[in-house]
């Protein structure tokens, strides 16, 4: 299973596109940005799917949904395949790309495509397969265990604030790039990922409880000796 997220992973940071082709045409469904995400996101929830038969059965939803709502369906993942800013503005792109699809796909060949497009990058899946949500663990205990006296913090209350000013002041992009030059999981796992180091005082580090050495490796423990030689080093 490892091995598969791996792959995922690799896909994810080359936001490597699924092709797929309708008649002579070759067409991408590409890994959204956070603009597209949104707008996606908004047509997804126009087509009112219903998730506890998504979840169990995703095909079957698909096809109910191919059946009484095609067009919708069509234009959603017409939304897929664009890429760029003015092309996710461009309705007559759009229609003309929903009308290609919905035409010459049936509904079967249709729900498939559906739940292919609909189905992104897990970035929750990324993180615990990377160890990161432990380090957003850690990260809390910190926080609390850091004296708070005189602090006060206002924000973050909005997109703005926790992913698009955080990624703009962390990396220097623009907003026009936070929001469409980059795939949101990309931007997700770099903010999730970014190194980052926080100054405890003597006291502070005495209440986290630094002494507490779980998850560390004890090399004067010859047990462990063969899962340090097979530690990667480079």
């Amino acid at each position: 299973m490892d091995k598969y997220v791996d792959m995922d992973l690799i896909d994810a940071v080359l936001e490597k596109p699924i092709g797929f082709s309708i008649g002579r045409r070759h067409l991408n469904l590409y890994q959204p940005s956070l603009g597209a995400k949104l707008l996606i996101s908004r047509a997804l929830e126009a087509l009112q799917v219903d998730n506890s038969i998504f979840q169990t059965n995703p095909f079957t939803e698909a096809l109910r949904l191919c059946s009484t709502k095609k067009e919708e369906v069509a234009n959603l993942i017409a939304l897929k395949t664009l890429r760029s800013k003015d092309d996710f503005f461009n309705p007559v792109l759009i229609k003309s790309r929903a009308g290609l699809i919905s035409k010459e796909l049936d509904t079967e060949d249709l729900a498939r495509l559906f739940c292919v497009a609909i189905t992104d990058n897990d970035v929750e899946r990324f993180l615990e397969h990377i160890g990161l949500n432990d380090d957003k663990e850690k990260r809390m205990k910190v926080i609390k265990s850091k004296s708070r006296k005189n602090t006060m913090i206002f924000g973050g209350k909005s997109i703005y604030g926790v992913l698009i000013d955080e990624a703009c002041q962390k990396f220097g992009w623009t907003l026009d790039y936070v929001v469409w030059g980059i795939s949101y999981t990309n931007l997700k796992m770099m903010l999730a990922d970014v190194i980052s180091d926080v100054y405890l005082t003597d006291e502070e580090l005495k209440n986290l409880n630094k002494g507490d050495s779980s998850g560390a490796i004890s090399a004067d423990d010859m047990t462990n000796m063969n899962m340090i030689l097979q530690m990667n080093w480079d």
